[in-house]
């Protein structure tokens, strides 16, 4: 019963260690092209998000990736203890109980 759920939570989780993996490489290629243009400001990495358009590549990755720890990976823990409490209630609903 809990397989698809368990399933999901590894996936989630493989999803987020390649998020992160492509966003550490995006970092180190963002602070080179910071670097190379003299982006030393946050409003002048900012605007050569806008321009660059590596920057904005290499920035989206990283935002995806912060996106998805921030909202999808925070909640595994909590899903994962749900999966081990094991709840069979949907099993236990009679079919009498939809038809009225």
């Amino acid at each position: 019963m809990n397989a698809c759920k368990f399933l999901e939570l590894f996936g989630d989780v493989i999803v987020g260690h390649l998020l992160l993996e492509a966003a550490d490489i995006a970092s180190a290629k963002l602070a080179a092209i910071y670097e190379a243009q003299g982006a030393t400001s946050a409003g002048k990495q900012k605007g050569l998000q806008r321009t660059d358009k590596e920057a904005a590549f290499y920035s989206g990755r990283i935002a995806s990736a912060k996106f998805f720890t921030n909202e999808i990976l925070t909640t595994v823990k909590a899903r994962c203890e749900a999966v081990k409490m094991g709840d069979k209630s949907p099993l236990e609903i009679t079919d009498e109980a939809f038809a009225w």
